[in-house]
């Protein structure tokens, strides 16, 4: 089983030809300079972005091909993704940004609130930052509230756009660590993209290079 991404993905003046094949249980490394358009590959997956031509498709199942107007809409792909801002609701606690994608797929608050303890507890959060507001947090610990937010899903993809971007060198090792943990358990597809050349190395499988 693959994610087969063969095409063109393009955000305004910028184009780039892609020839991408995940396997199931791999994490597959995307390093570039920043602006090469690693950003813009994730997005495409996630579907924020059309693609321009080709196909993207998950265990066979068609994505996006524009030549067969083809198109899932974000919502209707088993896609995870903690964006290189995070995108967190400023407004709600741990708990709730957590949740909140259970709640808004009809999950019972009671079975919302046990899946989203489980999955704090996975990346280190322990339960009494449940109730804390997500900007009293260090960013260390934003990304870890997004890396949960995204997994309590049970996506098939799981999309990691600069995960380390706002984390203080303090916190970096052990959330690469952690991250490292994460994706060895996950029985997904996991792409990682990175202007850093360590954190591919330490966390992907393979790698591809964009200039």
């Amino acid at each position: 089983m693959t994610l087969s991404l063969v095409g063109t993905v393009r955000r305004g003046s910028f184009f780039h030809n892609i020839d991408l094949r995940v396997e199931r249980g791999e994490v597959f490394g995307i390093v570039g300079r920043n602006g090469a358009g690693k950003s813009t590959l994730l997005h495409t997956i996630a579907g924020l972005i059309g693609l321009s031509d080709g196909e993207l498709s998950v265990n066979g199942t068609v994505w996006d091909n524009p030549s067969s107007h083809t198109w899932l809409e974000p919502g209707e792909r088993s896609c995870g993704v903690v964006f290189q801002d995070l995108r967190l609701f400023p407004r709600m606690t741990v708990m709730q940004n957590i949740s909140f994608g259970l709640r808004s797929r009809g999950i019972a608050q009671h079975e919302a609130t046990d899946r989203a303890t489980v999955m704090m507890q996975s990346v280190g959060l322990d339960v009494s930052y449940s109730s804390r507001n997500v900007q009293q947090l260090s960013g260390g610990e934003r990304q870890r509230v997004a890396l949960a937010r995204a997994l309590v899903l049970q996506p098939e993809v799981l999309l990691l756009d600069e995960p380390f971007t706002g984390v203080d060198q303090h916190s970096l090792g052990g959330l690469r660590n952690l991250l490292k943990e994460v994706v060895a358990e996950f029985s997904g597809y996991v792409v990682l993209v990175s202007h850093n050349q360590t954190d591919i190395e330490t966390i992907s499988s393979r790698t591809l290079m964009i200039q």
